[in-house]
C-alpha cells in the first residue's frame, strides 16, 4: 500500500517519480518523464560546458522575466559585463575615468508562456500520482 501524499510530493518534485514509487501501468512512463525532466533541467549546464563554468547566459528555463545587462567602459578600453539571474562575466583592470551602461532585455512571449506551463505542469503531476496512488489502495 502506498501513501497518496508521497506519490504526490515525488510527482511535484520530480515528474515521474510518484510514478515510479507508486508502480503499475504507468511505471515506464515515470521513468521516461523523469529522465526527460532531468534531461531538460541539466542541460543548460552542459550547454557550455568547458567555456563557462556558471552556464548559458540566458538563465535557462526558470529564468527571470526580465535580464538586467550592465555594461561598464572605461578608458582605457577594458569591458566588465554582468547579466544578473544568471551569471557573470568579468573583465577588470583599474582605470580612472569609467562610464556604465544599463539595459533590460525582455523574454519573449513564448519564454514566458512555457515556464508558465512548466510550473502548472508539476501539479498536474503532483495530482495525476496522487490519484495513482489512491487507486492503488
Amino acid at each position: 500500500m502506498k501513501n497518496p501524499i508521497i506519490a504526490g510530493a515525488l510527482n511535484f518534485f520530480l515528474p515521474g517519480a510518484g510514478y515510479l514509487y507508486v508502480g503499475g501501468k504507468k511505471k515506464r512512463f515515470g521513468f521516461v518523464l523523469m529522465v526527460a525532466f532531468i534531461l531538460l533541467y541539466t542541460s543548460p549546464f552542459y550547454a557550455n560546458f568547458g567555456q563557462n563554468p556558471l552556464g548559458p547566459q540566458t538563465g535557462g528555463p526558470l529564468a527571470s522575466p526580465t535580464q538586467t545587462l550592465t555594461s561598464t567602459s572605461s578608458s582605457q578600453g577594458t569591458q566588465t559585463q554582468t547579466v544578473s539571474g544568471s551569471q557573470t562575466s568579468t573583465q577588470t583592470t583599474s582605470a580612472s575615468a569609467s562610464t556604465t551602461t544599463t539595459t533590460e532585455v525582455p523574454t519573449s512571449f513564448s519564454d514566458q508562456v512555457a515556464t508558465i506551463a512548466a510550473f502548472l505542469l508539476l501539479f498536474a503531476f503532483a495530482y495525476d500520482g496522487y490519484n495513482e496512488a489512491q487507486r492503488k489502495r
